[in-house]
């Protein structure tokens, strides 16, 4: 019964599948003092850096920056026009 309790837990060091699949956000700095990531081209101010990095937002830019870049891993897919 021990088993079963453990693999709810998840037990894998608590990071998610796919986490930093297609790499970690670059940003540029702008000259108002914001920043704007390289990939997606999304603006934000400095403190919203990090929680930018692990946002839903930021996750579907990259993946449609991959995908329109045909970058690896995801260049053996073809996105659905109708998808986007």
């Amino acid at each position: 019964m021990e088993e079963a309790s453990e693999e709810k837990k998840g037990g894998g060091g608590g990071k998610k599948e796919g986490t930093n699949l297609l790499g970690p956000a670059t940003f540029s700095e702008l000259p108002n003092g914001r920043l704007k990531c390289v990939e997606t081209g999304h603006e934000m101010a400095v403190k919203d850096k990090d929680s930018y990095a692990h946002s839903k937002r930021f996750c579907l830019g990259l993946i449609d920056f991959a995908l329109s870049h045909s970058k690896p891993p995801l260049n053996m897919f073809k996105q659905d026009p109708l998808s986007r």
